[in-house]
């Protein structure tokens, strides 16, 4: 698990203030993004929170989207999904990993390290 520091939750929530004036959240659904930004970062896919604040329009979009999609809110972290590959015919599991990830790799419980 990750530590979000007292800076990383201020970026957080200079993220959750872009996005709702992207119109990304409603007032009433800040505090659900919060916590979903919360716990991506702190539970195994951390986010470069400097990247994703200054990224451009169309990539901050699509993470934001893609971490409400993919978040398992029981769990607290990012869940696999199948997809289906048109040029193999064939599906596998893959997990989201947001443009703005600092760590591609997901860490394994029980490993020490990245």
């Amino acid at each position: 698990m990750n530590h979000v520091t007292r800076d990383h939750a201020r970026l957080i929530v200079a993220i959750v203030e872009r996005a709702g004036l992207l119109g990304l959240h409603s007032t009433e659904q800040r505090s659900s993004l919060l916590m979903d930004l919360n716990a991506c970062h702190a539970n195994g896919c951390i986010l470069d929170l400097h990247g994703l604040l200054r990224s451009g329009e169309s990539d901050f979009k699509q993470d934001i989207a893609g971490i409400q999609r993919h978040i398992n809110r029981e769990a607290g972290m990012m869940e696999s999904a199948e997809v289906y590959d048109p040029n193999t015919g064939k599906r596998s599991s893959v997990t989201f990993t947001p443009c703005y990830a600092a760590v591609v790799q997901k860490r394994r419980p029980g490993r020490t390290g990245r």
